[in-house]
């Protein structure tokens, strides 16, 4: 059975779900990623040169660069893996057991997107960026700056997509390389499956 697990604002976790293991869990998204099943096409292995321009001058201090590491299989050792998505032998421990639907660090940021004074969206987001780990203030570029965090945080997600739609941002940075992909109406917006609009006539 899934039960439904709120946690301290000391955790991450502001709302996660906890999958027992007496239930076959069914959502595409539990896929375990590692160096045995991880590959070029894989999306959760971006370029590593595309994570180290992301982070910036912010890569020594925020603890967000420690999730990445090099995947070590042959031909890959320019590709990073995220070490959260690597399945958790050990069954007993919780956090093994959670899918956050939602974290303290989104909350922050969605905070500072939707904040009408200036002032309260620095101050949400810098909170956010201080609480990773960046001692540096900003204090311009909002939208840029904004954009980043959130793809330091949630990068690989798949929540990342969802700011991009809601921002209606023309241009998404590939995953792979440096090179921009031109974003418009017809793939923000995908088909129906098959499976929805075949039995309608």
């Amino acid at each position: 059975m899934l039960s439904y697990h709120i946690k301290t604002k000391r955790n991450e976790h502001c709302f996660s779900v906890i999958r027992y293991a007496s239930l076959k869990f069914v959502f595409s998204l539990c896929v375990y990623f590692n160096s045995s099943n991880a590959n070029v096409s894989t999306k959760l292995i971006p370029a590593a040169q595309r994570v180290m321009n992301l982070f910036g001058d912010d890569l020594l201090s925020d603890y967000r660069m420690s999730w990445w590491e090099t995947s070590n299989s042959p031909g890959e050792t320019d590709l990073l893996m995220n070490v959260r998505f690597r399945k958790i032998e050990n069954t007993d421990l919780v956090y093994g057991k959670l899918m956050p639907l939602i974290r303290v660090s989104e909350m922050y940021l969605i905070a500072a997107e939707c904040a009408t004074i200036e002032k309260d969206k620095y101050d949400y987001l810098n909170t956010h960026r201080f609480r990773r780990g960046n001692p540096n203030r900003i204090e311009t570029n909002f939208d840029d700056e904004l954009t980043k965090e959130y793809a330091k945080e949630f990068l690989c997600e798949g929540q990342l997509w969802f700011y991009y739609k809601r921002m209606n941002t023309s241009k998404i940075q590939s995953g792979a390389t440096n090179s921009y992909i031109t974003m418009d109406n017809a793939r923000y917006v995908p088909g129906l499956p098959d499976s929805e609009i075949k039995n309608r006539n």
